[in-house]
């Protein structure tokens, strides 16, 4: 009897991060200026606190081209802060909002509200605190467009993107996935 070795082949994922500049390394580059939010960054970490003329929210966000309406999007923000309830993620679609509550906070929806030209943005907020000087801090932020990555109909679930889609990579990166054998 003749045994036969079994011949895999293993490949990776490509996956690309849509966020330029989302570890701040280069300061806020890439991304618009707040709005009724002061941004800076030190020690490696995007600081943000409301600023003087402040009304109930503000954000400080940045444009992501080449989406589509009904895409399925993720994003993952690492944010050693985790007692500011009143921080959150925002998206372009008018009714998401993401709490950031814990030191890994991330979200998975449908984008509806793509702009002309395929524009939509993503960006952190602050909304509806009396308190305006406390610092919120934020490591990363990191967007993945899944319906471009695994194709329409294939997006994972979020817990599948929680554990293995990268905390932060700028650009693109190939990303070893489970595997069963």
């Amino acid at each position: 009897m003749n045994s036969v070795a079994p011949n895999y082949k293993i490949e990776g994922l490509t996956v690309q991060n849509l966020i330029k500049n989302g570890d701040f390394s280069d300061g806020t580059k890439g991304w618009n200026t707040g709005y009724k939010i002061d941004v800076k960054v030190e020690d490696d970490f995007l600081i943000l606190t409301p600023s003087s003329d402040y009304d109930r929210t503000g954000y400080f966000r940045q444009i992501i081209a080449a989406q589509s309406n009904g895409d399925i999007a993720y994003i993952k923000v690492i944010a050693p802060d985790v007692d500011n309830p009143d921080l959150f993620i925002r998206t372009n679609n008018d009714f998401d909002d993401y709490p950031i509550n814990g030191t890994i906070s991330s979200a998975r929806y449908s984008l509806d509200r793509v702009q002309d030209g395929g524009k939509t943005y993503v960006g952190l907020g602050i909304r509806n605190t009396e308190d305006l000087t406390t610092e919120r801090k934020i490591k990363s932020f990191s967007y993945y467009n899944l319906t471009q990555i695994f194709g329409a109909g294939n997006e994972p679930s979020k817990e599948w993107c929680d554990a293995h889609l990268p905390d932060y990579v700028e650009g693109t990166k190939s990303v070893q996935l489970p595997m069963r054998v």
